[in-house]
């Protein structure tokens, strides 16, 4: 909800439990003064604000509307590193935390045209490989990554490509526990070029 500078001031001086006439004073201001602050009929001048910030534990940007707004930030990880955001070794960046991403990474191909694009930004949230079905996922085949839609089916997992000119594969579950083939993550999410 957006509130004035005149309702910040007359807000956080009722949360501070004072009167009009205490801020005035503490200010060193008039009453009318304060008065046509509060009520949105002037506007106050850099002196008056920075008074009246300080009188009341405020910062100015407060009282201007100015909120700081704090996002959470997950790594970027180059592609051709480990993939794990725990590790401090292939961090290149920060990203807004967005779609419940753990990291953000590039899209390693074209597998998934035009859907991602190589070299797009996309988020990738860490899950179970049993919980990736049907989604676009990051993996890497023999060290290297690459998207492709999951399917699991009769202990079998299918690595579709949406690109025609890339095939399917159909891997052993087996293949992922002997590191032939790493299952990354989910890919949740892209910064859509314009």
């Amino acid at each position: 909800m957006y509130m004035s500078i005149g309702e910040r001031i007359r807000s956080r001086r009722e949360q501070k439990g004072m009167t009009r006439d205490e801020l005035a004073k503490a200010v060193d201001m008039s009453l009318t003064a304060l008065y046509m602050y509060e009520t949105g009929k002037q506007v106050p001048s850099t002196v008056p604000i920075v008074k009246i910030a300080k009188a009341l534990d405020v910062s100015v940007d407060y009282l201007v509307g100015l909120e700081k707004i704090v996002l959470d930030v997950i790594p970027f990880l180059d592609i051709n590193s480990e993939l794990n955001p725990l590790n401090e070794e292939g961090k290149v960046g920060l990203m807004p935390k967005v779609f419940e991403a753990d990291f953000a990474t590039e899209a390693p191909d074209n597998a998934m045209y035009p859907a991602f694009s190589k070299g797009e930004v996309i988020f990738v949230r860490i899950t179970e490989l049993k919980d990736a079905n049907g989604r676009v996922v990051l993996i890497k085949s023999k060290g290297k990554p690459t998207l492709r839609r999951l399917s699991l089916e009769s202990g079998k997992v299918i690595l579709k490509p949406d690109n025609p000119s890339e095939e399917p594969q159909t891997i052993d579950m087996l293949s992922f526990k002997t590191g032939e083939f790493e299952f990354v993550g989910v890919v949740e999410g892209r910064v859509e070029r314009t």
